[in-house]
C-alpha cells in the first residue's frame, strides 16, 4: 500500500521487551510481583488504600 497512512508508531524500547520476556519466562501472567508492583503504583497515584487488577470484567 503505497498510500498507506499509520495511524501512530509504536515506541517500544529494548527496556519494554526484556520487561515482557521476564514476565513469560516467570509464568506469572495473570498475577505475580509485577501485578502487585501496578497495584501499588496506581494505588499511590490515585491516592487510594486499595487497588485490584483484573483480568477481565466477565
Amino acid at each position: 500500500m503505497q498510500n498507506f497512512i499509520p495511524l501512530a508508531s509504536p515506541d517500544i524500547r529494548e527496556t519494554d521487551i526484556e520487561a515482557v520476556v521476564s514476565v513469560l519466562r516467570s509464568g506469572n501472567l495473570v498475577q505475580g510481583i509485577k501485578v502487585l508492583e501496578l497495584e501499588a503504583k496506581l494505588s499511590k497515584f490515585l491516592n487510594i488504600q486499595h487497588c485490584i487488577m483484573l483480568s477481565n470484567c466477565i
